[in-house]
């Protein structure tokens, strides 16, 4: 029986305004969670439910989710969603906490959404088995407006009513009405890093009693010396800087200020900010760790405490660090910089070990008798190995805003291969269709590329545009360039594996059809460091047609599986970490630009073209490459434009649609453990689920005095 045509008012479709479709969800378990009827254990706080729509339309736009939940902490279960679309964006959503098991939600699913899954924010056992997805019309939404508001963390319910009055009065379309709804409901979660310290950095009393009591409990605490200098400081911030020390809640440490004259020392004296630890010159103590600060910056309320607390826990650590920020004189914190953990290829081009890393004086070598520049101390950290450094995702350190531009650099740079032992570089470019796509890649490899010995195999992929194929017959004519046909449904892996036959090179470039070349000497850079034994990988940076950064490098774990950090930063603007200006490197690379040695593709079996035919297939490449103890870099010496996905388009058939939730499905299968530990070089303190380097709400991380 067919259905009656949709209402409508001057073209206007109002089921779309009015609807409110139901359907039933069904809870499924995925990946290590198991299931005994009703009942399903999570194994950890990333594991997840899948919620699956009856029928085969998710559903989409405003939709309010009513479910029930039964398990023994159902108090502290902190429910959210994780939504993907079609084009593998993943976003999270948290929901409201349950009312004795009940959960009620206003949510925002986009159009193309292709998976859902629920997470519950622990290891738990819990019934879950009523869940309903209601989508809702715009006329609700209007008349819902100040509950949907506060629902959804708006704190000015009133201002909320006022924003939808105005809107009504002033005659707002309906289209911009709606996108202020959002706004309003969405409620655009304060991410600043004022809320942050707030909320995650805002020692107490308590707090500050727990860590003297647990320092007391240790039988052979750190004796910390700490090193200042005080070369360019004023008498106020010295002053400033050691009373961060006295604040400290470790009592157990020395400071000796150097470079300090006599009229600082005077006033630093008299202010009351000193004690019989401190010393202005090179008295003599027994100290097990030494740590370094400069002049006008502060140790955090926790700084000593949390690096201490690690040095009882794990005592063979030859240096340790932290994450800092920027301070004012009026002490207001700004660019946090939350580093990666031990990095050495970014660390030889930017330190990230030397404000308060507290090194072990067997390590060092000796008590210090005099201050050390940041590079002298970077410097001598690179000659550690990976094992012997640790990094605590703690902000430990407050750099006063006077010391910002005063970062000495450090001399070592990371090393590269000659270019007479590079070799030849074989670019594998698959393509269909699109000849002006095709045809500027090709411009760019060809004519526009700095490298002395460079062979293009570009395999067609079906190719029955006319234009296409008298371009490919060109081509194939140039002694460079070799043309592979494999006339089959679109396997991404399958293609770049069939390249790879062809290949004479000793070094694989992975290439996108709809990359730009704009810099000359981009691949010298990338097959440099390719070539390097202890190297797997090198991903470039690229950029979309407008400047901003598309990928930055990839983190692996990210939604659930990977992302692209830093996603959209503007064109000149650079992160608080420095990450988007050096060398570092990365839990993954994408296969649109990527190099590596030959050996090393065929060694883990190239890319999986039987479960991994489009997504995901360049991170379980690298993380496989990882696997045998190579490194994975990213280099901003290799710049380009990616048109992304311009060549294939947006696939968001059915079809697609399901062989995209299924390789989330293999990724998680096969790689859960290492993809829920976090990415190593993605700080616990930024976010997970985004891609736009915004901060963690919550941290990753829990204090050593809350454990």
């Amino acid at each position: 029986m067919s259905e009656p045509p949709a209402a409508t008012t001057d073209g206007v479709d109002l089921a779309h305004y009015l609807r409110r479709r139901r359907v039933p969800v069904w809870f499924e378990a995925r990946g290590r969670v198991t299931r005994n009827g009703d009942r399903f254990t999570l194994p950890s706080p990333t594991d997840e439910l899948r919620l699956r729509p009856k029928g085969r339309r998710i559903p989409r736009g405003w939709v309010l989710i009513t479910y029930r939940l039964t398990a023994r902490d159902l108090p502290s279960l902190t429910p959210y969603l994780r939504v993907t679309d079609s084009h593998g964006a993943v976003t999270r959503i948290d929901l409201q906490a349950t009312r004795g098991g009940q959960g009620r939600d206003v949510v925002l699913l986009p159009d193309d959404t292709v998976s859902i899954a629920m997470g519950l924010g622990r290891a738990t056992e819990v019934v879950a088995k009523q869940c309903t997805f209601t989508e809702l019309g715009e006329v609700w939404l209007f008349s819902k407006t100040a509950k949907l508001a506060a629902a959804k963390g708006v704190r000015n319910r009133t201002g909320a009513k006022t924003e939808v009055a105005r809107m009504r009065s002033e005659g707002d379309d309906l289209q911009t009405t709606k996108h202020t709804l959002l706004n309003l409901a969405q409620g655009q979660l304060d991410r600043s890093y004022e809320r942050w310290i707030e909320q995650y950095d805002n020692r107490s009393d308590a707090d500050r009693r727990a860590m003297e009591r647990l320092a007391k409990q240790w039988e052979n605490p750190p004796q910390v010396h700490v090193v200042v200098d005080a070369n360019g400081a004023t008498a106020d911030q010295l002053a400033r800087t050691t009373a961060s020390l006295m604040r400290q809640p470790y009592p157990h440490w020395t400071a000796a200020v150097y470079n300090c004259d006599s009229t600082n020392r005077l006033v630093v004296s008299r202010a009351g900010v000193v004690d019989d630890r401190v010393s202005f010159g090179g008295d003599t103590v027994n100290a097990t760790h030494v740590s370094f600060l400069t002049g006008a910056d502060l140790v955090s309320d926790h700084g000593l405490f949390s690096l201490a607390a690690d040095a009882v826990a794990l005592p063979d650590i030859a240096l340790r660090y932290t994450d800092e920020d920027v301070i004012d004189d009026a002490g207001h914190r700004s660019q946090p910089d939350m580093k990666p953990d031990w990095d050495p290829v970014f660390a030889a081009s930017r330190p990230i070990a030397n404000r308060l890393a507290l090194w072990s004086v067997e390590a060092f070598g000796k008590v210090p008798d005099r201050a050390y520049s940041t590079a002298e101390l970077a410097e001598l950290s690179l000659e550690l190995t990976h094992e012997e450094v640790r990094h605590l995702p703690v902000v430990g350190y407050h750099r006063n805003t006077a010391n910002v531009d005063s970062t000495e650099a450090v001399t070592t740079t990371p090393p590269h291969a000659g270019d007479d032992t590079l070799g030849r570089v074989s670019a594998i470019v698959c393509t269909r269709d699109r000849p002006e796509l095709l045809g500027v890649c090709m411009r760019g490899l060809l004519d526009q590329t700095d490298y002395p010995d460079l062979e293009v195999i570009v395999v067609d992929n079906g190719t029955t545009n006319a234009e296409a194929l008298d371009q490919l017959e060109r081509f194939a004519a140039d002694d460079r360039v070799t043309v592979v046909t494999h006339d089959a449904p679109f396997n991404f892996s399958e293609l770049n594996n069939l390249g790879a036959t062809h290949a004479t090179g000793d070094l694989l470039l992975l290439l996108n059809n709809d990359i730009e070349v704009t810099d000359a000497g981009w691949l010298r850079h990338m097959a440099a460091l390719a070539a390097r034994d202890d190297v797997g990988a090198v991903g470039a940076r690229l950029d979309y047609p407008d400047g901003s950064l598309q990928h930055g490098g990839v983190v692996v774990g990210m939604g659930g599986v990977a992302g692209h950090v830093l996603k959209h930063l503007p064109a000149g603007l650079v992160d608080s970490s420095g990450g988007v200006t050096a060398t570092r490197l990365g839990g993954a690379g994408t296969a649109a630009a990527m190099v590596m040695r030959r050996e090393v593709f065929e060694e883990v079996g190239g890319f999986d073209a039987e479960s991994l035919t489009v997504a995901f297939n360049d991170v379980d490449l690298c993380i496989r490459i990882r696997n045998r103890g190579l490194m994975v870099l990213w280099t901003p010496e290799a710049r380009l434009v990616h048109h992304e996905s311009v060549s294939r388009g947006r696939d968001t058939s059915p079809t697609a649609s399901a062989r995209f939730a299924a390789e989330i499905e293999v990724m998680r299968s096969r790689w859960a453990p290492l993809l829920d530990s976090g990415d190593p070089f993605h700080s616990p303190n930024l976010a997970n689920d985004r891609e736009d380097g915004s901060l963690a709400f919550p941290p990753r991380y829990e204090p050593v005095w809350l454990d």
